[in-house]
């Protein structure tokens, strides 16, 4: 298949038309929503891997302190 990202992409413009809204460039958007849930997600992975980039790693910092309290009661 010669033209295989002309199928790969469903709802060509959507990921620029939701970065206009935020006024960030699509990049901007697809690094800041590559671990979002849903659609958003999804498309924004797509455009980080078809640019050739590296999704960037989840941030996991804030929902370990939200756990250190509660096993620190349970003790």
């Amino acid at each position: 298949m010669k033209h295989w990202i002309q199928n790969a992409v469903k709802r060509p413009g959507a990921l620029t038309r939701k970065a206009r809204r935020l006024r960030e460039t699509p990049m901007q958007f697809a690094e800041t929503h590559a671990h979002a849930p849903g659609l958003a997600g999804r498309e924004a992975r797509f455009a980080l891997v078809a640019q050739g980039k590296p999704i960037p790693p989840a941030k996991r910092a804030g929902r370990r302190l939200a756990l250190l309290p509660r096993a620190a009661a349970r003790r």
